[in-house]
């Protein structure tokens, strides 16, 4: 009977393991699934303002112009949601920050629910949504300065009510389109302008030089 405990104690113990191996291996090829499902794209060019300049959007912008040696930065897109992020760089007033969720001057959303996509301060393309255009809404900030540059005057837009908000500062940045609101699939420039008031005093930032490399 002993003889028998330890046989069936040690199957046991085998099968426990291969559980644990299979599980592992699930997991695994799961995770990594879900890492790869969001697809990234490069912000690459720059930006022109009369006041600071250039503003450049990531360090290797191409084979003759890259930096990345000296600092790694870039500001990149979330292809599925259009969300931006990252840094740029000015020589003038520094780093400008894609990042900011909350602080910014207005918050934009084109539903009627506050608490849906749009209810903080990130730079976005409208596309995910198929309304706003080919808009790209929301903010970049200034980080040393605080200042704010808004990228569409329909920051303080809500639900369908896109109308009356932008007056003369008539500005709007656009993302490269297939002719509707879905993203153009080879990416291309954006264009438009931005705007930035106080702090280090931005003003009118032209986009068209700033292009939106899609993935593979």
């Amino acid at each position: 009977m002993l003889w028998y405990n330890l046989v069936m104690i040690k199957k046991f113990g085998i099968v426990i393991s291969l559980m644990l191996v299979v599980g592992g291996v699930w997991f695994g090829l799961n995770h990594t699934n879900r890492v790869h499902a969001q697809t990234i794209d490069k912000i690459s060019g720059y930006a022109w303002s009369t006041n600071v300049g250039w503003v450049r959007m990531n360090c290797e912008n191409t084979a003759n112009d890259n930096t990345c040696a000296t600092v790694q930065y870039g500001v990149t897109a979330d292809h599925d949601t259009g969300i931006l992020s990252g840094y740029a760089w000015s020589s003038v007033v520094g780093w400008v920050s894609f990042n900011s969720a909350s602080g910014c001057p207005s918050i934009s959303y084109f539903n009627s629910d506050a608490n849906d996509y749009g209810n903080n301060c990130y730079a976005r393309a409208l596309f995910k949504y198929g309304t706003g255009g080919s808009n790209i809404v929301g903010w970049a900030r200034v980080v040393n300065s605080g200042e704010w540059i808004s990228l569409s005057c329909l920051n303080s837009a809500t639900g369908s009510n896109q109308t009356g908000y932008c007056g003369s500062s008539n500005h709007k940045v656009s993302y490269p389109d297939d002719g509707g609101p879905t993203l153009n699939a080879d990416g291309g420039p954006l264009s438009g302008y931005g705007y930035g008031s106080g702090g280090a005093s931005v003003g009118w930032m032209d986009m068209s030089r700033v292009i939106w490399n899609t993935s593979d």
